[in-house]
């Protein structure tokens, strides 16, 4: 979806699927790993609950805050979606490029157990 809204210049719909991509990625890890699923939708929590398992995921701790800011403000307040209004080209362009990131590890995670 992400890819498809950034096709059409629906900036604010790039971010909020990447952030889902994002968060659906990390955790079916956590689940895949045997490790119980905690009912969070941060990015950064999620990141410590695959702390001690033995993967990388290719992201900075900057990137997920970055992702978190586009889902917390999944209902807009009149500031607009993240602190300087609303998502640019570039801005939808950093959150797509860190969950294709996100999306490939996961798929390589994924893959090794299959």
């Amino acid at each position: 979806m992400a890819q498809k809204a950034m096709e059409i210049k629906l900036y604010r719909q790039v971010c909020f699927h990447s952030q889902q991509c994002a968060e659906k990625g990390l955790k079916a890890v956590i689940l895949e790993k045997g490790k119980k699923l905690r009912k969070v939708h941060d990015l950064l929590e999620l990141s410590k609950d695959i702390e001690d398992l033995p993967l990388q995921v290719p992201v900075s701790i900057e990137e997920l805050d970055f992702l978190n800011r586009v889902y917390r403000s999944r209902y807009p307040p009149d500031i607009g979606l993240l602190p300087h209004g609303e998502p640019m080209k570039g801005d939808a362009q950093k959150a797509l490029e860190i969950a294709q990131r996100i999306f490939t590890q996961v798929g390589k995670i994924l893959e090794r157990k299959a």
